[in-house]
């Protein structure tokens, strides 16, 4: 691959790089965002994930498989056969060079495109690697049900024999490594009989990749949790609209209608006759604590689901009764004042209250606890799998029955917030 121009330390306009497990619709929703004039999308084979352009230019450590229908496919694993995290560390000087000096030439091909966008759920492992080439980018986090995602790895093997899949047990970030399959049906045995392989340790091994991919994530970007956004792939399917609006936003660009008609609604149950019963077993055992981290459970009580599932489990709020008073003595500015009464006037608008939430804690303000779960609340039904909204809402929860119990009322009743969700239940888990 020829590097195209670009200068040498070329000036990289926070790009969007989506990751996830494979098989979780990092490709869909590649191909609606790269609708977005905004955005360039990258070409490198295989289907824009780039992984030549990741090799060659950032010494990225990578395993991917081709595209089957491809001239290209040949063994089926593309770059090469582990897969490694990666740390700033391996952002040297050169790479950092080298990269984005071939992001710069992907944004001068004549479109108007200002900011590159790349999907690559084998980076899922490398983000602070990757933020130390492009420190200001955009990582969107899709994340898809277990059970689907275990399903469709089955059937795209199955599509693809000549590859094994092994994961790593002593890595703590890991990602997939890729095999060529043996001709021999003595070794394919032997091969066969190893948990850590597929075929091999039969679904094992695809739901304790998406338990520590996807948890992984959020792990690497602690402390930049701003710069990461999680959404969730059965959401992207059936509210397209509200969701990639929710991307447009985090991302920072303008309003866009995207084309999203071109999506099938069944793949959530298309290859499930796939998983056997142990395989089921093995899910609801090993993979629960994840899914209710990411609202796909209830608590493990009963109770309401934890925040992350806000879009889900939204507990009823009755507004009448909450104080429409900042703390006495704090005087807003005229700007902080206009957006409160915005706020107050579309009470409940999800808009609003991020608007005002937002601007009143910028200046440092300290909110009534009551006023400020409320406010919490509605921005994660915007923005459901925010950490840093979920954490905030921990702490005021438990604020308000501290509050409560020292007034001696029932535990949330400041917040007036029905359900069994207010309070320290409602925290992140």
């Amino acid at each position: 691959m020829t590097l195209r121009a670009g200068p040498a330390e070329a000036d990289i306009d926070r790009p969007v790089f989506i990751v996830g497990c494979g098989r979780s619709g990092t490709t869909l929703l590649f191909d609606w965002l790269a609708q977005h004039p905004g955005l360039a999308r990258t070409t490198g084979y295989p289907d824009g994930e780039d992984h030549e352009g990741w090799i060659e230019h950032g010494d990225c450590v990578i395993a991917g498989i081709g595209t089957p229908d491809s001239l290209r496919f040949g063994s089926g694993i593309n770059g090469f056969q582990p897969c490694l995290h990666m740390t700033a560390a391996d952002a040297t000087p050169s790479v950092r060079e080298r990269m984005r000096r071939y992001h710069a030439g992907l944004l001068a091909t004549g479109a108007p495109a200002r900011r590159v966008l790349n999907k690559c759920p084998h980076n899922s492992n490398k983000l602070d690697y990757m933020l130390g080439i492009f420190p200001g980018a955009r990582i969107v986090h899709i994340v898809r049900d277990c059970a689907p995602m275990v399903a469709s790895w089955m059937a795209i093997m199955q599509h693809v024999p000549s590859v094994l899949a092994y994961l790593p047990a002593d890595e703590p970030l890991p990602c997939l490594w890729l095999m060529p399959a043996p001709a021999s049906e003595t070794a394919r045995q032997v091969i066969g009989r190893h948990p850590r392989f597929h075929p091999g340790g039969a679904a094992n091994v695809w739901v304790e990749y998406w338990c520590r991919a996807n948890l992984g994530i959020e792990a690497q970007m602690e402390g930049r949790l701003d710069q990461l956004l999680c959404i969730r792939y059965e959401d992207l399917i059936n509210a397209p609209a509200r969701t990639m609006d929710e991307i447009v936003r985090f991302c920072g660009l303008p309003a866009f209608a995207f084309d999203t008609g071109n999506v099938a609604l069944d793949t959530s149950t298309r290859h499930l006759s796939l998983l056997a019963p142990d395989i089921v077993a093995a899910i609801d055992s090993r993979a629960s604590a994840a899914r209710r981290h990411f609202g796909y459970l209830p608590a493990a009580d009963g109770s309401a689901a934890p925040p992350a599932a806000a879009r889900l489990f939204v507990p009823t709020i009755d507004h009448r009764h909450l104080r429409l008073d900042l703390h006495p003595g704090i005087a807003l500015d005229d700007e902080t004042a206009a957006r409160r009464d915005r706020f107050v006037a579309h009470l409940g608008g999800l808009e609003e209250a991020m608007d005002f939430y937002q601007a009143v804690t910028a200046r440092g303000i300290t909110f009534p606890p009551d006023w400020e779960y409320y406010l919490i609340l509605l921005a994660l039904e915007r923005h459901p799998l925010r950490p840093d909204l979920q954490q905030r809402l921990a702490a005021v929860g438990a604020m308000l029955d501290l509050h409560a119990r020292v007034a001696g009322a029932p535990a949330g009743t400041d917040a007036t917030v029905d359900g069994p969700a207010t309070g320290p239940t409602a925290g992140a888990p």
